[in-house]
């Protein structure tokens, strides 16, 4: 998870433990039926943390204003219950799996009175008054803030006190506009249990502009499966500032290849590597398509022997098989230094790196681009460096 704040200080030390989390047998992330679908930033939730997370599915009508500055209009019960089901369904689809819990089974015998009285004098006025986003609301306007709005704090305080009696669910996460609110409910637990809880927030996804990826804002990402079209389209069309932190964020990629990754985005930002690979990793989690990588595999493993005795049909199956995006076809007139110059910078990094051996051709480093040979008069595979591998056809 790409953290950014905890709640304790000992949250580092909760965090560092290996490879599960053993101090954290259960957590809890909030997901809101207001629509049929998750939104993609809610994909930014380290799975490591415990066996079974505890996914709370609001159902209850209160509303939450913690980063917006309007009151969320409340969807009809019908649609709300609709939405569960969908959500449900696809949370069980994606990863390991879960507790999907809707927190109107916490209130459904709760008189309102011995709520109050039990829960509402662990809460200070001008502790609650404080919060930023309590503070926001109250000065943003003419409407100011409705009870509502402002007892959704207590509610969701409430509900995280209740799964740690219940399910001994010590951490819950959220995005970084809901740090008020699960500060919060780590102080209600301590007060009332005695107990110490974390919570984790992690960092809002925002466009270009800065403004929050969201279904208040009107610009969220819903993973829903007949959208894949214009999910990638939407990924593949993202800032490039963005992209090392959607990268850290939402994959599961190591730092040192995302660092990879981003360098080569760097050398050629035209074409979009950074992007092609978050469009990769997000859509082989949520539709379990296969990435490019591992289309690609196949091209990586290719070896001179075997390169030297396949036929030209196998090379036309292969081309098939591998990503668009790794073939290059060409006129046959075309010289390889051509070739090279979409690939990199200049002609002095080609020249260094044939120098340097960073140069294959049919698995054979060259020395001079005039070596190299096609196979069947129109096929070269070109290695450029470890990770860089293309087809080259020669038409």
């Amino acid at each position: 998870m790409f953290s950014s704040e905890c709640s304790n200080s000992s949250q580092t030390t909760l965090l560092s433990n290996s490879p599960q989390h053993p101090s954290v047998r259960e957590c809890l992330l909030w997901i809101r039926p207001y629509s049929s679908f998750i939104a993609f930033g809610q994909l930014g939730v380290d799975p490591e943390f415990g066996t079974s997370c505890l996914i709370r599915l609001q159902t209850h009508s209160h509303s939450r204003r913690s980063h917006c500055m309007e009151e969320r209009k409340e969807p009809d019960l019908v649609v709300i219950h609709e939405n569960l089901e969908k959500i449900r369904k696809q949370l069980e689809s994606i990863g390991q799996p879960l507790q999907i819990l809707d927190n109107m089974d916490f209130y459904r015998e709760t008189k309102l009175i011995d709520f109050v009285s039990k829960v509402g004098r662990q809460f200070r006025m001008n502790s609650l008054l404080n919060k930023d986003h309590i503070n926001k609301r109250l000065n943003s306007g003419d409407d100011g803030l409705s009870l509502t709005e402002f007892f959704y704090t207590i509610l969701q305080s409430y509900d995280f006190a209740y799964l740690n009696e219940k399910y001994d669910c010590t951490l819950q996460i959220g995005g970084s506009d809901q740090w008020g609110n699960i500060t919060n409910g780590c102080d209600f637990v301590k007060k009332e249990y005695k107990k110490q809880v974390y919570g984790i927030t992690t960092p809002l996804l925002t466009d270009k502009n800065g403004q929050k990826f969201g279904k208040s804002e009107g610009n969220a990402l819903f993973l829903d499966a007949s959208s894949k079209h214009n999910m990638k389209q939407y990924l593949l069309n993202l800032a490039d500032d963005s992209m090392r932190d959607f990268l850290l964020m939402l994959t599961f990629l190591k730092e040192e290849q995302i660092d990879s990754v981003m360098e080569q985005h760097k050398q050629s930002p035209e074409k979009r590597v950074a992007q092609k690979c978050l469009s990769d990793e997000l859509l082989r989690m949520i539709y379990g398509e296969e990435s490019s990588a591992e289309k690609n595999q196949i091209l990586y493993g290719l070896r001179r022997d075997r390169l030297m005795n396949m036929s030209a049909q196998e090379f036309d199956r292969l081309a098939e098989e591998i990503d668009k995006d790794v073939v290059i076809r060409v006129a046959k007139q075309t010289q390889l230094m051509e070739v090279l110059l979409k690939l990199r910078s200049s002609k002095s990094e080609i020249r260094r790196l044939l120098q340097q051996g960073g140069i294959l051709i049919n698995d054979q480093k060259v020395e001079q681009l005039e070596q190299a040979q096609l196979l069947h008069d129109k096929y070269m595979l070109l290695r450029i460096g470890k990770r860089d591998v293309r087809l080259l056809i020669f038409m």
